[in-house]
């Protein structure tokens, strides 16, 4: 399991269950890449999805992604950075 030895995952797992916010109120953008440090995040970010369904968020106010072949830079981030701008601040 991804969890063995990495206390991380777990606590930020029961962080999102306790304390995400109203899903009426605020809107949530993850995204991970499949190259270096982001190849690890996928299962990590379906659990998270699974929890953010639980509370309610809908794509409306909560959007996760994956862009393949990308890794964990800045420059992986510049390219997408318009995404995350216009979902998190268009109406």
């Amino acid at each position: 399991s991804e969890t063995v030895n990495n206390p991380v995952p777990v606590a930020f797992m029961q962080y999102l269950q306790q304390h995400l916010p109203s899903p009426q109120q605020h809107k949530i953008y993850f995204d991970y890449g499949s190259e270096t440090l982001d190849s690890l995040y996928k299962p990590f970010q379906l659990q998270a999805d699974a929890i953010m369904q639980q509370k309610g968020f809908t794509s409306n106010n909560w959007l996760s992604k994956e862009f393949v072949g990308e890794d964990h830079s800045e420059h992986a981030w510049n390219k997408r950075f318009e995404i995350p701008v216009t979902f998190l601040l268009g109406k």
